[in-house]
């Protein structure tokens, strides 16, 4: 009958002397089995002596009637055989007195409800561990008291595998009763699946008994809304109400440091409880021995109890630079910021200070609700990229760093905008972007990626989406008259500025950007031995014809004298190119006014006479952009073959 239990006070069915079966169990006294030889509890008694229960278990092996596997039965002999997997999913599903979600029962609480398997292991009494000295759950005995799950498996005996050979601990055992490892466990434990047909390792059955795998089985559980964002999922985890929560929410919940004490975002959960990143930073840069394993690491026990180390303690997170072994936030590959910035060269490296500076200026002006998404987009989204461009050779310029910039104050500006509404970002709405597109149409790029990477993350609803904006190739474009009329006068015409006037020709007849001009070295100008000049702009080179073929040759002598590698030196020295807004008001006094104008006039006009994949060779351009073009002005490709012959 049931009723509460003497030892641990649940109501519970009562076995013997008052107990239920658990406190019963661990009221007997342990004896080594005559089996696998470890001190366990006993289970019957044998002609060897007595085994534990799962030795039992392995000695009255069954073909299971729903599965067919053969295992130990868990159910009463006189019923078909059931192994402990299927018995356990045949069990009706209960409603949690503790999470609220429907799942399989697992025990109950002191008021006698049900709760569901993960309740009632978070609900159980904490001991303190005869192996590390914590506070922890307890998962098994050893001849002193309990132990943690960690050191219990540290303790296990560990054996030969008869499936691959390897000595270690014994995660199952075969009909024969052989040990079987992990891995080989996993390997026999595999069917087809029911849903995508795959042969991998079964996690669940449904209600008729076909398997499932670890992909399968989340999509056939009950879908629910999170109270915090609103999107649908299989949400584990409950808040404070009770209501259902996605992962993003519940990282993203405040919560009073143990470290501090102060509340603020949750950065890590350790033996102590949650953890911010300023007290994780601190912990980090402290190490001290563990009592455990006797290392120099971390401690992540509460004040007042003995040092452990994360790895002693079960934790898994990465703390220690394979480079330098520094305890650090790693940020790629393993590697602390000091080992990652030293591949890059200490003149790249200096060159980006005042973009770091300019970013921090930006952080400041953020709110704290806000400080951790953007400052996180920032590293990740705009950042990270930049620094890859600069490890992998490109010249740090003010052109080069202007579009993470620009991505940055956008971030920065959207983010404080929204806080200063009294919302957060994970309660922006579609319309609300919509007013900051037809506020700001010409910040819309930006916008859009900030909005895309906090979908992508969590940190804003599902389903939001900022418009790209009209393509160039839409856009107004020069007449080809008035172009042409341009290019002959700025050839025949002499100016006081003949790279201005390179420029300014090579916008109106290829549609180069300004920004990939100033990027043109002197090499890019060839003088073949026939007495041609090409111009190689990508790939493929452009042949120059007189007059445009002196004036390129007059711009690369120029240059060569000055002790200069680019065709548009700077004045500020002959080691750095030309600036892209420099170049773009010199451009504007000798006459090329619309720039935009007459780069879409050109790409329209070439994009009309050649297929896109020979457009993108010569010009530079992606073969998507390329083939946007031929698009928009109606090409026909017919002609492609005869093209490339030529």
């Amino acid at each position: 009958m049931d009723g509460p239990c003497g030892d641990c006070g649940q109501t519970k069915k009562i076995t013997a002397k008052g107990l239920c079966g658990s406190c019963y169990d661990r009221s007997r006294p342990l004896i080594t089995c005559a089996d696998c030889g470890e001190k366990r509890r006993p289970a019957k008694n044998v002609d060897q002596g007595a085994v534990c229960s799962r030795c039992w278990g392995v000695r009255n092996q069954v073909t299971c009637t729903r599965c067919g596997l053969v295992k130990a039965q868990v159910n009463r002999a006189s019923q078909p055989a059931l192994c402990g997997a299927c018995w356990t999913a045949l069990r009706p599903a209960i409603e949690c007195a503790g999470c609220g979600a429907r799942r399989q029962p697992g025990g109950r609480d002191e008021q006698g409800r049900h709760l569901c398997k993960w309740c009632a292991r978070n609900r159980r009494e904490k001991i303190i561990c005869e192996g590390c000295g914590q506070l922890r759950q307890p998962h098994s005995t050893s001849g002193e008291g309990y132990l943690c799950s960690n050191c219990g498996a540290k303790r296990r005996t560990p054996v030969t595998c008869g499936g691959c050979g390897r000595t270690g601990p014994v995660i199952a055992r075969a009909s024969d009763g052989s040990a079987r490892c992990g891995r080989c466990w996993s390997a026999t434990y595999q069917a087809a699946c029911a849903d995508c047909g795959r042969t991998r390792r079964i996690v669940a059955r449904t209600s008729s008994g076909l398997p499932l795998c670890h992909s399968c089985n989340p999509r056939r559980q009950a879908r629910l809304t999170c109270g915090g964002c609103g999107r649908e999922g299989m949400h584990q985890t409950r808040d404070a109400q009770g209501s259902p929560q996605c992962a993003s929410c519940w990282r993203a919940q405040e919560q009073p440091c143990t470290g501090c004490g102060q509340v603020a975002l949750v950065a890590l959960r350790w033996l102590a409880g949650p953890v911010c990143w300023p007290c994780v930073e601190v912990t980090l840069a402290s190490p001290v021995p563990c009592s455990s394993c006797q290392k120099n690491r971390p401690n992540v026990s509460p004040a007042g109890a003995p040092a452990t180390c994360p790895p002693c303690a079960g934790l898994r997170f990465g703390y220690q630079c394979s480079d330098c072994d520094r305890f650090a936030r790693p940020l790629r590959g393993n590697r602390c910021r000091r080992c990652i910035a030293s591949d890059v060269g200490p003149r790249r490296e200096t060159s980006l200070n005042s973009y770091h500076e300019r970013v921090e200026l930006l952080l400041a002006s953020v709110p704290p609700q806000a400080q951790l998404v953007v400052r996180r987009y920032i590293r990740w989204a705009v950042t990270h990229p930049l620094q890859r461009k600069v490890s992998d050779g490109a010249i740090v310029t003010p052109e080069l760093a202007s579009w993470p910039l620009r991505r940055v104050k956008m971030a920065a500006r959207f983010a404080t905008a929204v806080i200063a509404q009294g919302m957060t970002l994970a309660q922006v709405c579609q319309s609300q972007l919509d007013a900051w597109v037809m506020e700001l149409p010409g910040r819309r790029a930006e916008l859009r990626a900030f909005v895309r990477w906090a979908v992508d993350h969590g940190y804003m609803a599902s389903g939001l989406d900022v418009p790209r904006a009209n393509s160039r190739d839409l856009r107004a474009s020069m007449d080809d008259v008035e172009r042409l009329e341009l290019v002959q006068r700025l050839l025949r015409v002499e100016t006081k500025d003949p790279p201005a006037r390179l420029a300014a020709v090579l916008v109106l007849l290829f549609g180069q950007r300004v920004s990939r001009l100033v990027r043109l070295d002197v090499n890019a100008v060839t003088l073949e031995d026939d007495g041609r000049v090409t111009l190689a702009l990508s790939d493929t080179p452009v042949r120059l014809r007189e007059p445009l073929a002196g004036l390129a040759l007059q711009i690369v002598d120029a240059a060569r004298r000055r002790g200069s590698r680019w065709l548009f030196p700077s004045s500020q020295g002959a080691d750095h190119p030309l600036s892209s807004e420099r170049l773009a008001q010199r451009i504007q006094q000798v006459g090329l006014s619309r720039v935009l104008e007459a780069r879409n006039g050109a790409l329209a006009a070439l994009a009309s006479q050649l297929p896109p994949a020979l457009l993108a060779e010569q010009l530079g351009l992606s073969l998507s952009r390329a083939s946007s073009w031929s698009k928009a002005v109606g090409a026909d490709r017919s002609s492609y073959v005869g093209l490339r012959g030529r």
